[in-house]
């Protein structure tokens, strides 16, 4: 699993993005670039080195966190681990989120990346990985299923994690469409 490698986690390039992320000390729109910098004792073509905008610095620790755990489920590890991992670590951070989503100013159909890389990430564990065609209707779930899991999490988010990541885990667990559990079952293939 590729979490067990703790150089992602301390590679200078990720050091540096969690540097500028806890750097965030209230609401994205009420910081300007310049303010992050200085509270992260950075120059502005360094956040740029990193950053496109403030408001990729969610972004990117939501993808990042993604592809610890849960990008995993359904190759090397179940979803209920994934998720509950995915939770967790997005959980430790819940300050930032805190910050970072309140009065973002974005809903969540404004997060085309985050749907776009679950959906890319699904599609190729169901059908490269695990060998089960996308068909119609498996596209139709797993574009469904892309677009609310984000706003569900989004919505834990914003709430402040008050579930917990374990129960939370399990709430995300009770609306999986039923093919795409199936397809991302370890126990189902081994049996199949």
């Amino acid at each position: 699993m590729k979490v067990a490698d703790n150089s992602i986690l301390s590679s200078p390039d990720n050091m540096m993005r969690f540097r500028i992320m806890r750097s965030i000390d209230r609401p994205l729109d009420k910081l300007t670039v310049k303010d992050i910098c200085a509270a992260a004792s950075i120059s502005r073509d360094t956040f740029y080195r990193y950053f496109s905008s403030k408001y990729d610095i969610p972004v990117w620790h939501g993808k990042f966190v993604q592809s610890l755990y849960l990008d995993e489920a359904g190759r090397t590890i179940d979803l209920k681990t994934g998720y509950y991992h995915d939770f967790r670590l997005l959980a430790q951070e819940k300050e930032f989120y805190k910050n970072a989503l309140r009065n973002f100013g974005r809903t969540i159909q404004e997060f085309p990346e985050m749907i776009a890389h679950r959906k890319e990430v699904l599609r190729d564990t169901i059908g490269e990985w695990n060998h089960i065609p996308i068909t119609n209707e498996m596209e139709f779930c797993i574009d469904a299923y892309a677009s609310l899991e984000t706003l569900l999490v989004t919505r834990w988010l914003r709430d402040e994690c008050q579930t917990s990541p374990e129960v939370f885990a399990e709430y995300m667990l009770s609306v999986v469409p039923r093919k795409i559990y199936k397809a991302l079952d370890h126990r189902e293939r081994k049996q199949g």
